[in-house]
């Protein structure tokens, strides 16, 4: 398993830039136009606009299982 760092703003855009990006990102915060600016930037850079098969979102209240599952 891979460790998931923590990471900032900063860190996602080198992660973009640098073609870097980690194979997954919990995006958190209280500023909600920063984490939709945020995850929008990271899913612009690795998806395909019409790719509905290797693209999957998940709200704030799903379950963590349900993410685990959806990544198997």
């Amino acid at each position: 398993m891979i460790p998931l760092p923590i990471c900032n703003e900063y860190h996602i855009k080198t992660d973009i830039k640098e073609h870097t990006l980690a194979p997954c990102y919990i995006i958190f915060g209280n500023d909600s136009f920063l984490k939709k600016q945020n995850a929008e930037s990271i899913i612009k850079a690795i998806v395909e606009p019409d790719d509905v098969f290797n693209y999957q979102k998940f709200s704030g209240e799903c379950d963590l299982q349900e993410v685990y599952d959806a990544k198997e």
